[in-house]
């Protein structure tokens, strides 16, 4: 499915951090590598063409040193020579990835995050914000743990992540809604976990029941309220076993869980508790059953956890930007 991945850089050492997660990936996939690097000149600069000639040559050393880096023998893991492209673009950040993507059949794009202010401060500006809202690829996003000042480049893809071998395993956790759209991150999620040779963890928050007073109406209320919040719970699990049964039938085994409260909060308990390689979670993911997962979710989601957190751009009627088929069909 991913036999192209792209990891736009900007020669900074937080941009720099996407690189071990990707050349896991790619090496998993047996898929190329693109390190892109868009140039641009500041406002305050003449863009004269012997200015963008000089910058686009410094931008592509930089790329050249990068490459070396990661093909290196000596580096555990590392990529052969042949599976890593280099590509300079002089402009405009989002316009040219945008453009460029596509046009060199990139399947998957992976870059960082400040993550301050979940997806509105990226490392690279509104580059990120832009992927994520307008193209049709999914995107991983990595908020670092910290950094180093003097870090190396050498030690950042040394350094082990949630995608290195664990004796415990990896674990890939898949946030649903009871939507259909939803369902279709299911798709990448099971060839990802399939590939990183993890194991399937399916989640799905549920809010508590709440009754809702219309002021001096003096509505009474029959409901149990407890009750009332476990029959929603068992309705949410009947769910998840449809799910887990649909992809029993192929072979595979996934662990389901429901749990009761904000979402981002419980997706971010869950996801520490059973120590999680990375989350998958919907984007536009609206529909009559479920609520739109691009908004608050999956920005608090990415601004509280260092995990990966793979978004998949959903098409109406449970269509992935990484299919052509719906999600349901292609896991029953």
């Amino acid at each position: 499915m991913y036999n192209k991945l792209m990891v736009p850089l900007d020669g900074s050492l937080l941009a720099e951090k996407a690189l071990p997660y990707a050349i896991t990936l790619a090496n998993r996939f047996g898929a190329e590598l693109l390190l892109m690097r868009v140039s641009e000149v500041p406002a305050l600069v003449s863009d004269t063409p012997e200015h963008e000639l000089e910058v686009i040559h410094a931008a592509e050393i930089y790329l050249a040193e990068v490459q070396k880096f990661i093909t290196a023998p000596t580096l555990n893991p590392h990529l052969e020579a042949k599976q890593v492209q280099t590509l300079v673009a002089y402009g405009e950040s989002v316009r040219e990835i945008a453009e460029i993507a596509p046009f060199e059949k990139v399947d998957l794009i992976l870059m960082t995050t400040h993550g301050r202010t979940g997806l509105s401060r990226l490392v690279l500006g509104s580059v990120a914000t832009s992927i994520i809202q307008h193209s049709k690829l999914p995107v991983i996003l990595i908020r670092p743990e910290k950094l180093e000042e003097m870090e190396t480049l050498t030690k950042t893809l040394t350094t082990p992540t949630s995608f290195s071998p664990d004796e415990n395993g990896r674990r890939v956790l898949v946030t649903l809604d009871g939507s259909p759209e939803a369902e279709s991150v299911l798709v990448p999620a099971l060839e990802m976990a399939h590939k990183l040779e993890a194991a399937l963890y399916l989640i799905r928050v549920v809010a508590p029941f709440v009754p809702i007073e219309y002021g001096d109406m003096g509505v009474s209320y029959a409901f149990d309220v407890d009750q009332e919040t476990e029959n929603r719970r068992e309705t949410a699990y009947q769910y998840l076993d449809k799910i887990q049964a649909r992809i029993a039938e192929n072979g595979l085994n996934c662990v389901k869980v429901v749990r009761i409260g904000n979402p981002a909060d419980e997706i971010v308990d869950y996801a520490r508790k059973i120590q999680a390689s990375m989350l998958v979670i919907a984007t536009h993911a609206r529909g009559k059953l479920g609520h739109l997962f691009m908004g608050s979710v999956a920005e608090e989601v990415t601004r509280r956890t260092n995990l990966p957190v793979m978004m998949v751009h959903i098409l109406p009627h449970g269509k992935s930007e990484t299919s052509d088929k719906p999600a349901a069909s292609m896991v029953s």
